[in-house]
């Protein structure tokens, strides 16, 4: 992806995401990804060690969900 490119999302048809793939496969500016790439690639590049306890990830997730940790 370059510095001039533009992420999209699109919602298709199931029944013509295929068609939709193999045309957009023709354009040479087009880079399709799927959900599962995209998670894939963040999966890859995240930190293998973050110093987070159990405790401390559930304090971040009551506090983002209700407002207050734990």
């Amino acid at each position: 992806m370059s510095a001039s490119s533009e992420r999209i999302i699109l919602t298709v048809d199931k029944n013509k995401k295929k068609a939709l793939l193999a045309m957009l496969k023709l354009f040479d500016f087009v880079q399709v990804e799927t959900p599962e790439d995209v998670l894939k690639r963040f999966i890859q590049r995240a930190p293998k060690n973050v110093p987070l306890t159990e405790v401390d990830i559930l304090n971040e997730v009551m506090e983002n969900r209700y407002g207050k940790a734990q």
